[in-house]
């Protein structure tokens, strides 16, 4: 009975790595899109402007989990001018709302200073994709997207949506996105509705360190006239929640659909830094994303080892100790793969039925009932 008991929990343990811990939510995430960049190359992203080395290119960087192997994408713009790079991805359907979630570091050296935008999530065409300065009619397009603010160094949200007003000061003139938290104003003129401006504010970037972020973009009820402003926006750092902004009016039309994920560095003069943005681990879903390689920040590799990572047909697990282990290796979708008892100290472990990818290792001491961790390995 204890066995049996040690691996249901272990199937609750994946579960609940799979939705966030902020929503108290019960079920498992629907992943609809997600890359590490161990693929190598682009190819898995929709190549519209060419999708240059020069400016957005594949490297090795041990990651947020410190991975020996490990790949990221470098986005950068050209130095002294305004520009920048991105990526590309049309999901595999339409949404009316979606999380994603990525690991960010800003290089050495990057000018917090520099007027920016980032990525995020995009609803309607791929033709209105960069569209700005004036305020959408809700059945053309829609964005969330992640920056940073100038001023505090923060990140914040930058959405267009129909209902947007911070800038538009003149309806049929100029009219740029909105931020939250609005931090223009005390509510003179920018930041008037006092719900869109909610301390705390997130935590001032620094250089040369990873931050988990994760953003909610919910279209809402379609609503011609605004009389009904249910759609949402809510962002995490770090696991953190900074922001639930649950009264926005954004669509007018039921079919306009979250369609793409946009990621990028965009800076509007050549004030900007020589280095750009490293990122890693991208998830899309249709659930809150806690995803399993989060956890494994938390567990430093103390208790048990794996390695070579990435790996190619055979890995080794090490434990500080003999004993009976239990391992279990799922895919990114929580999907069980096999499951093996080990009686030693170390172990190999043949890889060759699996594909190249990214999976999770769960590791329990079967004689104290103890699950020891997760790690995150690669197999290439």
């Amino acid at each position: 009975m204890i066995k049996k008991n040690i691996s249901v929990f272990i199937g609750i343990f994946i579960g609940v790595m799979l939705f966030s811990q902020n929503s108290g939510g019960q079920t498992s995430a629907k992943i609809v899109f997600q890359s590490g960049f161990e693929e190598g190359n682009k190819s898995t992203w929709d190549d519209w402007d060419g999708n240059p080395d020069s400016e957005n290119k594949i490297i090795s960087d041990p990651g947020p989990l410190n991975t020996t192997g490990n790949h990221v994408i470098r986005l950068f713009a050209p130095s002294g001018e305004r520009g920048g790079s991105d990526l590309v991805k049309v999901l595999p359907s339409q949404y009316d709302s979606l999380y994603v979630r990525w690991y960010i570091k800003y290089e050495n050296g990057f000018n917090f200073n520099a007027p920016n935008h980032g990525g995020g999530l995009f609803a309607g065409s791929r033709d209105y994709l960069g569209q700005s300065d004036y305020r959408p009619n809700g059945n053309d397009f829609a964005l969330s997207s992640i920056e940073y603010n100038v001023s505090l160094h923060s990140p914040q949200i930058y959405a267009y949506y129909r209902g947007m007003y911070q800038d538009c000061s003149n309806p049929q003139g100029a009219c740029w996105g909105d931020h939250f938290p609005c931090t223009s104003d005390d509510g003179q003129t920018y930041c008037t509705k006092v719900e869109d401006r909610d301390p705390p504010l997130p935590p001032t970037l620094v250089a040369n360190k990873w931050y988990k972020v994760e953003m909610k973009f919910k279209m809402g009820t379609p609503s011609v006239d605004g009389s009904i402003q249910n759609g949402e926006i809510a962002l995490w750092i770090d696991g953190q929640n900074y922001g639930d902004w649950n009264n926005l009016w954004i669509r007018t039309t039921s079919t306009l659909k979250i369609t793409i994920l946009w990621l990028q560095l965009f800076h509007h003069d050549g004030t900007h830094s020589s280095t750009g943005i490293l990122m890693d681990d991208v998830v899309v879903s249709t659930e809150p994303i806690d995803i399993i390689s989060s956890l494994n920040q938390k567990n430093t590799g103390k208790l048990f080892d794996v390695y070579p990572n990435p790996a190619n047909n055979t890995v080794k697990i090490c434990f500080p100790q003999t004993g009976e282990y239990l391992v279990k290796l799922y895919d990114m979708q929580g999907r069980l793969l096999f499951t093996k008892i080990l009686n030693d100290s170390q172990e190999n472990i043949s890889l060759e039925k699996l594909d190249h990818g990214i999976y999770n290792l769960i590791a329990v001491d079967n004689q104290s009932n103890t699950i020891l961790g997760s790690k995150k390995l690669v197999c290439r």
